[in-house]
């Protein structure tokens, strides 16, 4: 996101693209609106991040839902279940995105940008010339690198249930991704910038003495964190946890599914809707964690379908943490999550809805 951020900062300057729009901000003082195609850029790098963890069962809350239902159906089914949907979402949130914010049709929108489209002759040698002028790498570009491709490591490596993760080798206590983030996140404020620690273990000393500042200052995180976004993802993780305690998900779970081994119509679709109502008010992955196992009581017919709708998580910015940074950093407000993941959405419960119904209905090979 912040590289997007800073794409759209040189694109900007050089007039290829309109980034703040000139409506009046609700606080004042607070960040400009970001204008109509920056919020299409913006949505379809939270976008795609979102459909593309459908295709992985190690990504949550496909890796929730793969515990959940470990041995109950194929490895064929569940890439069925997981993958066509997420291929087909991809092709109509792209094409909604260019309608919606990209004027593909024609309007304001298209005919500004066309305007604008003449200003990118010189826009190649703009950051050809700024990338010259940014000369060789440093050792703090080097050392946040490093620090990232760490972070890919340890994530990948916790868990990968086709070998042995570092989540596996203390069976009392569950270790999840914040374990790793967190810990390279202390590295990034332990490790200094530049090379004032080495001064004692090279042969010259450093062109400048002083101290060594940190990798990331505490200033900047808290300059950038959206901490009213992140206040309003833990309500919303908090009314997943007050629906388990008070026995609403159960109730529902008791009442409208069925212990039938094939899938009933009634039962798929509001186990589909159930999902896609609960993973917009909190993230797919604690609603998996939390509710599912509760849910399961509910029989095939209802949890089946609700686990698989837990990737509906386009209408709200609370609905993932992906949402929420984005909103939270561009600026996007949730009638625009709204307005753009509607469609998604119900497109994605569609093809939800039928091949749930497909695989229940060849019961033998998946189930």
């Amino acid at each position: 996101m912040k590289v997007s951020q800073a794409v759209i900062t040189e694109y900007n300057n050089a007039g290829v693209v309109v980034m703040n729009s000139d409506e009046k901000p609700y606080e004042v003082g607070s960040k400009p609106y970001p204008t109509r195609p920056v919020i299409g850029i913006y949505l379809t790098c939270c976008y795609t991040g979102t459909i593309a963890a459908c295709l992985s069962p190690f990504v949550n809350p496909n890796g929730a839902i793969v515990d959940a239902y470990w041995g109950f159906f194929s490895v064929i089914g569940m890439m069925m279940i997981m993958a066509v949907p997420a291929i087909l979402g991809l092709v109509v949130m792209v094409l909604w995105i260019h309608i919606l914010f990209l004027g593909l049709f024609g309007g304001s929108v298209k005919r500004d940008l066309a305007e604008l489209d003449g200003n990118r002759a010189g826009f190649k040698q703009t950051i050809a010339d700024r990338k010259e002028a940014l000369g060789p790498w440093t050792v703090y570009p080097i050392l946040v690198l490093l620090l990232i491709i760490i972070t890919f490591i340890l994530v990948a490596t916790r868990k990968p249930r086709v070998f042995r993760g570092w989540d596996d080798v203390n069976l009392y206590m569950e270790s999840g991704y914040s374990v790793a983030v967190i810990g390279i996140a202390i590295v990034f404020f332990a490790l200094p910038a530049n090379y004032f620690f080495c001064k004692y273990y090279v042969c010259r000393r450093p062109t400048k003495e002083g101290t060594a500042p940190s990798l990331l200052g505490w200033k900047a995180v808290n300059t950038n964190t959206p901490w009213a976004d992140i206040f309003m993802l833990g309500a919303a993780v908090c009314c997943i946890y007050c629906a388990q305690a008070c026995g609403f998900i159960a109730l529902v779970a008791e009442s409208t599914g069925s212990n039938e081994p094939k899938l009933g119509g009634a039962q798929f679709i509001v186990g589909t809707l159930f999902g896609t109502l609960l993973t917009n008010l909190s993230p797919g992955t604690t609603v998996a964690r939390i509710a599912l196992p509760t849910i399961a009581r509910g029989g095939v017919s209802f949890s089946l379908p609700f686990a698989t709708a837990l990737h509906n998580q386009f209408l709200l910015p609370v609905s993932c943490p992906g949402n929420l940074i984005v909103a939270g950093w561009g600026n996007i407000r949730p009638f625009q999550f709204l307005l753009a993941g509607s469609v998604l959405a119900i497109f994605m419960f569609i093809t939800i809805a039928g091949f749930t119904a497909l695989l229940g209905s060849r019961a033998v090979p998946f189930f």
